[in-house]
């Protein structure tokens, strides 16, 4: 359901998302209640392309047929079917955000990472869970609706919208869902926060923390400090697109700003999520570069080391110091934290790129071995002059590079991390109990 789980092992041609534009409102709804999250079915259905190319096609005619997907914004609450019984006790509300496509992409080689903010939300209580789900109500989604068609080109390439909504923010707001200070957010790398209504799934307006966050862009993994409860984030191209620009922000749980740093990256590269610790902010590199060619922004740089950027949560940004490793497509992260001059990082790194539909700087190949991430923890020592990281494979086994932790260790030296395992016969999940 979210953008971040859209890596995978298939090969290109097997993959594409779009909801069926024939699928009623009962149908989407029942893949949400029994799969989980919205199947996939190719964006074209004939004369489709490998996504690793890119090109000026605009969506063929059986695309252009179905103008828009189902009007299933917003969706009445509906009571989910349960299978089993749910504890007594368990009372509350899950909420996600993902991506669906409001109307086909204007391009049909476009990729998922750029389809139209949906968040829903399943409340639990009393035995009972009900669901229910809507748009959310970006710029660009209302820009859209003006001319009822995809006014925006290819993902986070400006140059490829249509001239007239240039100056129309882009983001999506389709990658989480993040509660903070009272706050339901909508998180999107590009843009700032969307705030949603938990009670109506609404969208309030964007968030800018009463104009204390000057950046343009806001990360969809913002980190909340398990002890003292702060919130760390940041924006990077924080002045525009393709600026080198990265703001990075302390607020203090009732919302207020704790400290700004801004600092100037040599590199122009996806930095998708971010590790604590007590003390520093740990910056990991996607392994990217600016896609030269065309269609979406990123292309993967296979010749580029792996970067890791240090800081002091405290400073200005003038003690940031760059580690590097060996090559690896760095997205998420577990947790950090310190152990004397040195820090601790786990994280279920990539082995390359693990998205099929971005191409690379060099013309190779994607593989599938490229979607296989496992548990790694990389040691740094401040203390020392060397620039290179040390690092350890924890577990071989390839998991999914989505996890969690207990929130109360964030920042903080953890024993067990959750993140998703395929057997062969189910998806499910596993706990990894981390050697001390």
């Amino acid at each position: 359901c979210s953008p971040c789980s859209l890596s995978s092992k298939k090969p290109p041609e097997k993959l594409g998302w779009e909801c069926s534009a024939n699928q009623d409102v009962a149908a989407v709804e029942r893949l949400f209640l029994h799969s989980g999250t919205m199947r996939s079915s190719p964006v074209s259905k004939k004369g489709a392309r490998d996504p690793s190319t890119v090109g000026d096609q605009a969506p063929n005619e059986e695309d252009m047929a179905h103008p828009a997907q189902p009007a299933i914004s917003p969706t009445e609450t509906i009571d989910c079917i349960v299978e089993g019984g749910l504890p007594p006790a368990l009372s509350g509300a899950l909420f996600r955000v993902g991506g669906l496509w409001h109307y086909p992409p204007k391009y049909a080689d476009d990729i998922p990472l750029h389809a139209d903010g949906f968040v829903s939300r399943f409340r639990i209580g009393n035995g009972r869970v009900t669901y229910a789900g809507r748009f959310i109500e970006t710029d660009r989604l209302r820009a859209n609706r003006e001319l009822g068609r995809m006014r925006f080109g290819y993902y986070r390439n400006r140059a490829s919208d249509d001239d007239d909504v240039a100056l129309i923010d882009a983001s999506a707001a389709n990658t989480a869902a993040f509660a903070f200070a009272g706050k339901l957010l909508a998180l999107k790398e590009d843009g700032l926060p969307y705030r949603i209504d938990p009670a109506t799934l609404e969208t309030v307006g964007r968030e800018d923390f009463d104009g204390a966050f000057a950046s343009r862009t806001f990360t969809a993994h913002p980190k909340i400090d398990g002890e003292t409860g702060e919130l760390v984030t940041f924006g990077y191209q924080a002045t525009g697109q393709l600026s080198h620009d990265v703001f990075v922000y302390i607020f203090g749980p009732d919302a207020r700003l704790r400290n700004e740093i801004r600092i100037k990256m040599p590199w122009l590269d996806m930095i998708h999520d971010i590790a604590i610790t007590r003390d520093h902010v740990l910056l990991p590199l996607g392994g990217y570069t600016v896609n030269a060619n065309g269609g979406p922004i990123w292309a993967w740089d296979p010749d580029a080391p792996a970067r890791i950027g240090i800081l002091r949560r405290d400073g200005d940004g003038g003690d940031l110091r760059w580690f590097s490793g060996p090559k690896r497509c760095l997205l998420h992260t577990f947790n950090a934290y310190s152990q004397g001059d040195r820090i601790i990082l786990d994280a279920p790194f990539y082995v390359g790129n693990p998205f099929p539909f971005l191409r690379s700087a060099n013309g190779g190949a994607w593989q599938p071995a490229y979607g296989e991430a496992v548990v790694r923890r990389l040691s740094f020592d401040l203390g020392g002059d060397s620039d290179q990281w040390e690092e350890q494979t924890l577990f071989d086994t390839a998991i999914g590079d989505l996890g969690d932790i207990d929130p109360r260790r964030m920042g903080r030296e953890h024993r067990y991390c959750y993140g998703g395992h395929e057997t062969g016969l189910a998806p499910g999940e596993q706990a990894v109990d981390f050697p001390r």
